[in-house]
């Protein structure tokens, strides 16, 4: 049936699109946007996997810019012979057997194609754990490996076991002090399975019951729900069209005190290889001229300052919008975030709960209700007379939680800013290692800068709250967006106080609401 649904949308969207091309359906599927069509109906049907826009199904040059430049990869497995292997040489004998000598000869036979093997020493230590991890990460260009278990339903029965995966990750990684090898397919779905049926035994999260029955790592399942945002590895990484990265880099220069690429890479939150990238783009189009080096060194960066073209250009992307600043993120890397980044992937214990009202004289059996309904991650209705507490326990729940999350400056929807982070709302967490959050570094220069880590939001607003609060806000002069509150506390709490006393009724309220408490989904407008 999935299948079905994924051909229906293919074929549906070759159907309305290819005329509009001059192509017939054959053709256009077989084109660039018949496989943006095929990738987005994949990610409609199963989640999304693939890295893609819809305007790259319906425009050739879309999907040849978000493609980027074309990258080297070499499928090729990675193999190494333990030290343990056939001590008898009993595989010699065996049919179908893989025998030392037999390897040895194959590698021998590989001294055609790569003239260094001539140094081999012709033992099995040329095919063992030291020589492998020599060859491959450090007398290679190989960037970074990738183990990977089998298809099937068995993958515990396989050469190279979950367990064990981690472990050569780990230590290739230790070695090369670098994150040179990766490792998926860590959890099967028998491991699933087993940690479903623990958890409806003993309760708690998947996660931890996967922890529990010893089928991950906690340093994996914390990489997967804490993990902080990788830095982006090219433009199209960036998840953003060429035109928006240009536009904000002329904006940039047309500001004025960014004049080298270290300087433009510090403001847009970009690295500096992909300001890089975007500075040869400016300059083919003769946006950009050179002043001369920063310095007296060889060294020295150089200096740019915006051609007349490029000032007509920066003219033209102000009218657009006047926003000058750090680079969005997309609307999708948005959402994969503030799903990551749950409430609930937070689990408030009773010690937590404890500390938390530590300072109130708070009943027990008020300790038992509120402990469940906060790590329910749904909306609590705190009710009684004036003066009774109820602002200061939603002030206790906002501390109990103590993870890092992280706020995007702004993203970018459809060529539209929608700014974010809220210095007088966020409270930004250091960047340096001190940083630890459950036992995790939050390193600078792993993550994306575009991102600040926070701690969780606490948001108050009272009888000042409006329905046109809580959508978008366009300024009609600088042409870019606000947030709104209750989007600017994703991942954390926003409190209504003295529900009842806003100007609006409380059933607009709650209508306004309905769907997104529900379903879990926000719906906002652009103005456009």
């Amino acid at each position: 049936a999935a299948q079905r649904a994924v051909e229906h949308r293919i074929f549906e969207v070759a159907g309305r699109l290819a005329p509009t091309l001059g192509l017939s359906r054959r053709e256009f599927l077989r084109s660039s946007g018949g496989m943006a069509a095929s990738l987005l109906a994949m990610n409609a049907v199963f989640g999304r996997f693939f890295d893609v826009l819809p305007v790259e199904a319906a425009d050739p040059a879309a999907f040849k810019t978000r493609s980027g430049d074309p990258a080297f990869i070499f499928d090729v497995q990675l193999h190494y012979v333990s030290a343990g292997y056939d001590p008898a040489n009993a595989e010699a004998g065996r049919m179908g057997g893989i025998p030392k000598g037999a390897l040895l000869r194959l590698r021998q036979g590989s001294r055609r194609l790569n003239p260094k093997l001539a140094s081999d020493r012709g033992t099995m230590a040329d095919l063992g754990w030291e020589n492998f991890v020599k060859e491959v990460f450090f007398d290679s260009d190989t960037a970074v490996g990738l183990i990977s278990t089998p298809p099937g339903p068995y993958p515990q029965e396989a050469v190279v076991p979950p367990k064990e995966m981690t472990h050569i990750r780990d230590e290739i990684n230790r070695i090369t002090q670098s994150r040179r090898m990766l490792a998926h397919g860590l959890v099967t779905p028998i491991d699933v399975e087993a940690a479903l049926g623990y958890q409806k035994r003993h309760g708690g999260r998947l996660g931890e019951a996967l922890v529990e029955l010893g089928r991950l790592k906690p340093e994996d399942l914390e990489t997967v729900m804490h993990g902080a945002p990788q830095s982006p590895r090219d433009l199209a990484d960036t998840g953003l069209p060429l035109a928006d990265l240009l536009n904000l880099l002329i904006k940039a220069l047309y500001a004025g005190n960014t004049e080298t690429p270290s300087l433009m890479a510090d403001f847009l939150k970009l690295p500096q290889r992909i300001v890089q990238a975007l500075i040869l783009q400016a300059q083919e189009r003769k946006l950009l001229d050179v002043l001369g080096a920063a310095g007296k060194l060889a060294m020295s960066e150089l200096r740019y300052v915006l051609s007349e073209k490029g000032k007509q250009w920066a003219s033209d992307a102000m009218a657009q919008n006047q926003y000058v600043g750090p680079a969005p993120v997309s609307l999708a890397e948005y959402t994969e975030r503030i799903e990551r980044q749950r409430i609930t992937n937070e689990r408030i214990d009773r010690a937590a709960v404890d500390a938390a009202f530590a300072n109130l004289i708070i009943p027990e059996r008020f300790i038992h209700q509120i402990g469940p309904a906060i790590n329910s991650g749904r909306s609590i209705l705190l009710y009684g007379p004036p003066g009774n507490g109820k602002t200061s326990i939603a002030e206790r729940i906002g501390n109990a939680f103590r993870d890092i999350i992280y706020v995007p400056y702004c993203f970018e929807v459809e060529g539209q800013i929608i700014k974010v982070f809220d210095p007088g709302i966020h409270k930004t967490a250091q960047r340096n290692v001190d940083i630890v959050t459950k036992g995790m570094a939050v390193r600078r220069e792993d993550i994306d800068s575009r991102w600040i880590p926070c701690q969780r939001p606490f948001i108050v607003t009272g009888g000042e709250l409006t329905l046109e609060m809580l959508d978008l806000s366009f300024n009609t002069n600088s042409k870019f967006y606000e947030a709104p509150l209750h989007v600017k506390a994703f991942g954390g709490i926003f409190v209504i106080d003295d529900f009842g006393r806003q100007i609006v009724s409380p059933g607009a309220l709650l209508n306004r609401w309905i769907v997104p408490l529900e379903c879990r989904i926000e719906y906002l407008k652009l103005h456009t």
